[in-house]
């Protein structure tokens, strides 16, 4: 008797989740799984930043953490410190590993916590897969760290919003997850990534991802082009507009001082 009713229990947690699995799994010709709107973001002249949308169906009784990533670059960043009692540039560190966007959001507070070191997310994940070159000194990193956190923010390229996510009823007994983005007005083109984890009593059960586009259009485009394919082009086409910025000054200079 006893085998037989852990039999049934093994049965009931194997159909939980396969259950669990086949919700948040991609499914051929259906993106209703995970979704981002727009899925492509133009960068023109006059871009000042874009809100998206993210939502994503989640069992019920589950908790969700919704990343946008960036690709790792190398970055560098200035030291400073008092030299004959002036703040000043004593040193350069080079900073690998940290994506030039992070911006996430979660349904419970607690998920993002800043001090949950063990979290596959948030700034405590970020800084475990940073690395520094340079003036670093022995346990110097995690001031580091925080410094260029700081930094991010204050650029609005990092961000982290505990509680920020919905939740609403979906289908089938499920819900839905949705969370509004900023990306800022210095956000670079390029391919950057959405990860939406799914969590049950602290563990991660699934974790998807879908793919977001920035890209640069119109006048931004064609300088661009002209910077990378075509640099005597470019070369001679900035030289153009600094003449003709000077010789503006210069004429406006010249009527203000015949005013007077």
């Amino acid at each position: 008797m006893a085998s037989k009713l852990e039999l049934g229990r093994r049965i009931v947690r194997l159909g939980a989740t396969v259950a669990l699995a086949v919700l948040v799994a991609p499914v051929p010709g259906r993106t209703a799984s995970l979704a981002v709107t727009p899925p492509r973001v133009s960068i023109g002249t006059f871009f000042k930043g874009r809100w998206i949308r993210v939502t994503a169906p989640i069992p019920a009784g589950c908790q969700a953490v919704i990343e946008i990533v960036g690709r790792a670059d190398e970055e560098d960043m200035m030291l400073k410190g008092r030299r004959l009692g002036l703040w000043m540039n004593v040193g350069e560190v080079d900073i690998l590993g940290a994506p030039r966007l992070y911006l996430a959001a979660s349904t419970q507070a607690h998920l993002l916590a800043a001090d949950d070191k063990a979290a596959p997310w948030g700034y405590p994940s970020l800084a475990r897969h940073m690395s520094f070159k340079g003036g670093v000194h022995p346990g110097g990193a995690p001031v580091l760290s925080r410094e260029f956190f700081d930094l991010k923010k204050s650029q609005r390229l990092y961000g982290v919003f505990p509680g920020a996510l919905t939740t609403s009823p979906g289908p089938g007994g499920t819900r839905v997850v949705q969370g509004r983005f900023r990306l800022p007005s210095r956000i670079s083109p390029g391919d950057y990534q959405v990860h939406l984890t799914v969590v049950k009593d602290g563990r991660v059960q699934a974790r998807r991802q879908i793919d977001l586009k920035v890209e640069l259009v119109g006048f931004p485009s064609v300088l661009s082009n002209l910077a990378y394919e075509h640099r005597f082009i470019y070369g001679l086409l900035a030289l153009v507009i600094a003449f003709g910025a000077g010789c503006l000054i210069g004429v406006v200079f010249k009527r203000g001082c015949q005013k007077h």
